[in-house]
């Protein structure tokens, strides 16, 4: 519930919850500006999270996602482990956090 989650956080440190809103979206350096991600690891780090931890939960992710992957072979058409940055900017159009991003049309 809302509540529950609103009790967590606030046990938490601000960077071990910025590093769990993170890891739930599937940021990481690959996906984001170089500038931005720097702001997100001091973030992190600087209030309270353990970017090691952050670290070893997405290799036990990555290591885990092929078997996920495999079980639906027709929903994935993105290969975006060779070259992180270029997959993301071919799905998205641009890194996370890149400055002049265009807006939205439609």
């Amino acid at each position: 519930s809302l509540e529950e989650l609103e009790t967590q956080v606030r046990r938490r440190s601000i960077g071990r919850t910025i590093a769990e809103i993170c890891m739930d979206l599937g940021i990481s350096p690959a996906s984001c500006d170089g500038a931005f991600w720097h702001e997100l690891f001091l973030a992190i780090t600087n209030f309270g999270g353990s970017f090691h931890q952050f670290h070893e939960v997405q290799t036990h992710r990555r290591k885990a996602f092929p078997k996920e992957r495999d079980k639906r072979p027709d929903t994935w058409t993105w290969q975006i482990w060779d070259k992180p940055k270029d997959a993301v900017r071919q799905m998205l159009g641009f890194l996370l956090g890149e400055p002049n991003v265009p807006a939205p049309s439609g």
